[in-house]
């Protein structure tokens, strides 16, 4: 009976314990979402992102970028400064499309999609794996992504890193039907941003 009563208490306080962490990395995780989306939403939020949109002009007006600023002194709440654009083609000119947009709203809609993704990694991560992991795992990997410093600042500055790390993953579903065409175009669009996605055509 001493055992049995040792096992009970013992498990119990192991539930506790998981039931804890699971809701100090909500907090975290919460916390962490809020503020990158509200910092995002900030006046000098989603510079990267930004600046796709910037060149975006470029392209479309065919205006060296060096007189861009005074091109785009016609937009109102127009990104302010110039910054470099470091994705290759072609998922350059498929962000630099938003340019037909007005910035505020190129900006919402960003903003939307980006934290979509930012919630759906982890879960397709999750698909991925070969083993079966437990509920309560599964809810520890997912908040502990939502909790990273890392996740917070991409949203905020608007990171297209996080649209190629969720093309890679979408490369992998994809792989595992008969055709080769889909994973192909998907990973021909991530491999846009080389340095993160060039491993896994290796």
């Amino acid at each position: 009976s001493v055992k049995i009563a040792y096992d009970f208490f013992k498990g119990k306080a192991t539930n506790m314990l998981l039931a804890g962490i699971a809701i100090f990395l909500a907090v975290i995780a919460i916390g962490r979402m809020i503020n990158g989306t509200l910092g995002a939403f900030s006046p000098t939020g989603t510079l990267d992102f930004g600046a796709y949109w910037y060149h975006g002009h470029f392209l479309r007006f065919g205006s060296h970028w060096t007189y861009l600023a005074r091109d785009l002194a016609e937009f109102p709440n127009s990104p302010s400064g110039s910054l470099p654009a470091v994705i290759t083609p072609p998922l350059m000119f498929v962000l630099s499309s938003f340019s037909y947009l007005p910035w505020p709203l190129a900006k919402i809609i960003w903003i939307t999609i980006l934290v979509s993704l930012v919630l759906a990694i982890p879960l397709v991560l999750l698909h991925l794996l070969p083993a079966k992991i437990s509920l309560i795992n599964k809810i520890f990997i997912a908040l502990s992504f939502y909790a990273f410093t890392g996740t917070s600042i991409a949203i905020r500055v608007g990171q297209p890193t996080i649209l190629v790390l969720f093309l890679i993953l979408m490369t992998l579903i994809t792989l595992r039907g008969r055709g080769r065409v889909l994973p192909g175009i998907i990973l021909g669009l991530a491999l846009s941003k080389f340095s993160l996605s060039l491993p896994l055509l290796l």
